[in-house]
């Protein structure tokens, strides 16, 4: 497909995620290139969903960097994207979801409030190097994107109650 096909592609998936309730960056202004992460995402959903065990953490940067050894383990062993957001993870004495699954019913409002609160975002041109100004358009790194919209998936199933 040719470049500028993919572009116009890219935008309208975007801008289609954008209206759907998606947090949209043209850019990659925020990102942390070395964790991977949107770290205002992070502890945002934290501070929204779990402050109680937020309070719990010395620091920050512990938060993170204990999320990027979860994504790094290995997919046998309660590692990758996938297991992170089913089953959370903990530092220190800490204990944290990271995905509310969509309620069965809206019974248990702190439930419903914890799901309102999930955050997914979509963001263009992913600058991923610490070196250069690379991005995945630039380098076609199919694979990193294809992870990328994976874990976008689960979190837009998780939001419509499809995921399991």
């Amino acid at each position: 497909m040719a470049d500028y096909h993919e572009a116009t592609f890219e935008l309208e998936l975007c801008e289609h995620l954008a209206a759907h309730g998606w947090l949209y960056s043209e850019n990659d202004a925020g990102y942390d290139r070395e964790r991977a992460l949107f770290p205002e995402d992070v502890f945002g959903w934290l501070e929204d969903t779990q402050p109680d065990e937020l309070e719990k953490v010395a620091g920050r940067a512990q938060v993170l960097d204990r999320i990027v050894r979860v994504l790094d383990g290995a997919l046998e062993s309660t590692g990758g994207t996938l297991n992170l957001l089913r089953r959370g993870f903990q530092t220190g004495a800490a204990s944290f979801a990271k995905v509310q699954q969509r309620p069965e019913t809206t019974h248990n409002p702190d439930t419903t409030k914890r799901y309102a609160a999930n955050r997914v975002r979509v963001m263009r041109q992913v600058h991923y190097s610490l070196h250069n100004q690379k991005c995945l358009a630039g380098e076609r790194k199919r694979v990193d994107y294809f992870h990328s919209l994976i874990s976008l998936l689960y979190l837009e199933a998780a939001r419509a109650g499809d995921a399991g």
